[in-house]
């Protein structure tokens, strides 16, 4: 194995406590983020993008220590990945092109 392959099997094998605490506080993190930034009327469009990017970030990273340390379904982690990627990306673009002032934003009476 390759040496960040052992660290990402050590840090989310051995210690999956950490890796599982780590995520779940900045999936928190985030939340808080985005009601702090409505509540205080800083939102942007290019604050939604970094958002969405970020919570890319996490997932994958999360999905690669996944893929390692479960090989037999690293294909499948791949293709969550990809598709993952794929429809938040057409989710925002579609957003920002219907004139919406927030990827959050759903008309359900179209």
């Amino acid at each position: 194995k390759q040496w960040y392959q052992r660290r990402v099997a050590i840090t989310a094998g051995e210690m999956y406590h950490i890796t599982v605490a780590c995520y779940l506080l900045s999936q928190l993190l985030d939340a808080f983020d985005g009601h702090a930034a409505r509540l205080l009327g800083q939102t942007s469009k290019l604050g939604a993008m970094l958002d969405q990017l970020t919570d890319r970030c996490s997932t994958l990273g999360l999905v690669m220590a996944l893929g390692l340390l479960y090989r037999d379904y690293f294909f499948f982690f791949q293709c969550y990945a990809v598709l993952d990627i794929a429809s938040h990306w057409l989710h925002l673009t579609a957003a920002h092109y219907s004139g919406a002032s927030s990827h959050k934003q759903i008309d359900l009476a179209s």
